[in-house]
């Protein structure tokens, strides 16, 4: 009923304040929902939406600016032009590398489990073809956005920091 879809939206917008990259989940899940339940799209986006503006909230109060974004007022990030917004520039080859097998910040390197729910996609594909597809475009478009941040390193940590908000949708396979 409406009830699920409130809460759906709701969770989907708790998704979006996770981290950065997570607020492109939510125009996903939109359109997963929009696709297999229409009904729930209006109760979805509000219940959504209304847990997102938390981020503008958030940033009225931290920085006065309810568009403003924290990293822009960050020293190292301050001045930082990467390309095309701020720290987000092209992604580069050993940025997609590093994120994916290498041994510092490899999702595959670190979480080796992740290589076996790669190979069951095929077989998740043949009962849940649309789920497939959505989970491989999400895994895919936070890789990219990570690897175009001229940061992707993700400073002095280890492993794929930047990458565990997504972690739930690589292991569903």
């Amino acid at each position: 009923g409406m009830q699920d879809a409130v809460v759906a939206g709701a969770l989907a917008g708790l998704v979006g304040l996770a981290d950065y990259v997570t607020v492109l989940f939510f125009p996903g899940l939109l359109l997963y929902c929009y696709l297999k339940r229409p009904g729930w799209t209006f109760p979805f986006l509000v219940a959504g939406g209304t847990i997102l503006s938390l981020l503008l909230v958030y940033s009225w109060l931290l920085l006065g600016d309810p568009f403003g974004l924290p990293f822009k007022y960050h020293g190292p990030f301050a001045g930082s032009d990467h390309g095309f917004y701020y720290t987000l520039g092209p992604p580069t080859p050993t940025a997609l590398l590093g994120l994916t097998l290498g041994p510092s910040r490899g999702l595959f390197f670190y979480s080796p489990v992740l290589i076996v729910a790669a190979v069951l996609l095929s077989r998740l594909r043949r009962r849940l073809s649309d789920e497939v597809l959505f989970i491989v475009s999400l895994s895919v478009l936070v890789i990219v956005v990570n690897a175009a941040n001229a940061s992707w390193w993700a400073g002095t940590a280890f492993g794929p920091r930047y990458l565990v908000a997504a972690m739930p949708f690589f292991v569903l396979p």
